[in-house]
């Protein structure tokens, strides 16, 4: 009796999920997060791990470049999620900026105008030993965007008199302490694959 032997093989075949809740989280070379300073106005600090927000004499610009993917879509929530370094506690602002920007040329005398009617404001918290994470409804906002009644030029923070604060940016060491946007609405696809600052490939989402 001969006996006959088959081979097979699988094919795999890439598709995509598509879900009800994605985060961005931008890595080094994606993100767009920089402030600038009165006290220094030609530098630029797009480089830094962290960014600064004092008053209107130091203010931090914040922008999800990625939510291009999600225009059109409908959301039913949007949530930022900023790590706290270190604040003095107090009410920020988060105001809608009017014009373009880019990280590595921002600095004080050629930064955009922002908006002093549509913002967002959230009370940070005293931080001073342990970092903290917060999480900020920015729903309203996130959506005009992806509705493109307004143009996405993100955020920019500001705070009351004597509020002194510092937060991560993207260039961070961890992942876990740098700007993330979430989020929630039905049949979200997951975020395109990025190269990363190191030329390697990170697809970064969430469901």
């Amino acid at each position: 009796m001969r006996k006959i032997f088959v081979s097979g093989f699988i094919l795999l075949i890439p598709f995509a999920v598509f879900g009800n809740e994605v985060t961005i989280t931008p890595h080094p070379g994606i993100g767009q997060d920089a402030y600038v300073s009165s006290d220094y106005p030609d530098r630029n600090y797009g480089d830094e791990q962290d960014m600064l927000v004092y008053m209107n004499s130091k203010l931090s610009f914040l922008r999800f470049t990625q939510l291009e993917e999600y225009i059109g879509y409908e959301i039913t929530s949007a949530e930022l999620e900023i790590t706290i370094i270190y604040s003095s506690g107090g009410m920020t602002y988060f105001n809608r900026v009017l014009g373009p920007w880019e990280e590595d040329i921002l600095v004080w005398y050629n930064q955009p105008p922002h908006s002093y009617d549509e913002y967002i404001t959230y009370n940070f918290p005293d931080v001073y030993y342990y970092y903290q994470t917060i999480r900020i409804d920015v729903t309203w906002m996130v959506q005009r965007w992806l509705n493109e009644e307004w143009e996405n030029f993100g955020w920019c923070l500001s705070s009351q008199y004597g509020v002194y604060s510092a937060i991560f940016t993207s260039n961070a060491s961890y992942y876990r302490d740098r700007p993330s946007l979430t989020l929630e609405g039905p049949g979200l696809p997951p975020l395109e694959v990025q190269p990363t600052s190191l030329g390697k490939l990170k697809a970064i989402f969430a469901h």
